[in-house]
């Protein structure tokens, strides 16, 4: 009986060789955590700022980056690993990490409805309800939680709203750090840092870091080698090679989720051709790099270059 090798695979894909190519197709297209330096960095900097103790002037964190970059994955991680601690009863006794997305109209309750639908309690969006009761109970439930961050994510949002309303609500993030003695941790795009200028003081609190594009080094090199053992292809694939990281950052400008994307459709094309690896080959296809393929295969007379994506 012959033995196949499976050194190249992690674990997890090894388990699925002998499963059907619409299994193994389906278990590519599954949204995967691979953990890298910038993120492990990352990440390392939210749990610092998790465990400060409480006090009038909590340090926060800014997280800017291009769009694409994984910036939303990164902190959906970090919640996931610091999440709601429950009794026996299964209601929440500790919510230390509160994540909520960045409502488009400031001037509601849209912000604090957010929050509690974080936190599952009840919301009722009568109009009778007013905007104060939602703070109130905002806040008194963050304090029963004992929450220690407030995420907000995608607060470059925040620009469809006049400035008057961007000052107040970015007071409103700076009064429920002082009440409650929590950090303030943002996300968004580049310009967004515009935006956190209309309030100093909350501004002056927070560190400034940002999630780079990737370049054709050694990170990027363990990035590919740890998403492509995931993958349950029956064949090694030769991706430790400086020219793949080169044709990777020429096709996608270093953006993770276009790296993600062409990586997957080069797995599932090696399923489907038959191959059972990815090597530059190929990733020079065409295929791999058009936002329909494989599920439906383009001729190349119809294919024209995107003006983002250098050939």
């Amino acid at each position: 009986m012959t033995t196949v090798d499976t050194s190249h695979l992690s674990p997890a894909a090894q388990g699925l060789l002998d499963k059907t190519d619409d299994i193994r197709i389906k278990a590519i297209q599954r949204k995967r955590w691979i953990a890298h330096e910038p993120a492990r960095i990352l990440l390392e900097v939210m749990r610092q700022i998790l465990q400060q103790p409480r006090g009038d002037r909590m340090a926060g964190l800014f997280l800017t980056a291009e769009s694409g970059m994984g910036k939303t994955t990164l902190v959906k991680k970090f919640v996931g690993l610091n999440g709601p601690r429950h009794r026996i009863d299964g209601n929440p006794s500790h919510h230390p990490v509160v994540y909520v997305l960045m409502p488009e109209k400031l001037g509601s309750s849209q912000f604090f409805i957010e929050i509690l639908r974080t936190l599952g309690a009840p919301v009722s969006t009568e109009r009778r309800v007013s905007r104060a009761h939602h703070r109130e109970t905002v806040l008194r439930l963050l304090a029963e939680l004992r929450t220690k961050v407030l995420i907000v994510d995608e607060i470059n949002s925040a620009k469809a709203n006049s400035a008057n309303e961007q000052r107040e609500f970015l007071q409103l993030l700076r009064y429920l750090s002082n009440q409650l003695g929590i950090a303030i941790l943002c996300t968004g795009i580049a310009e967004s840092e515009f935006v956190l200028y209309a309030e100093p003081q909350l501004r002056s609190r927070m560190h400034h870091l940002v999630l780079p594009r990737w370049t054709a080094d050694d990170e990027l090199q363990l990035f590919v080698n740890l998403l492509v053992q995931s993958y349950p292809l029956r064949r090694p694939s030769p991706v430790q090679s400086a020219g793949i990281c080169r044709l990777l950052i020429d096709r996608t400008g270093g953006i993770t989720k276009a790296i993600l994307e062409g990586l997957e459709y080069a797995a599932i094309l090696a399923i489907q051709e038959g191959r059972e690896r990815i090597d530059l080959d190929l990733l020079r296809q065409e295929a791999v790099w058009t936002p329909f393929a494989p599920a439906v295969r383009i001729p190349s007379r119809m294919l024209r270059q995107r003006a983002d994506v250098p050939l």
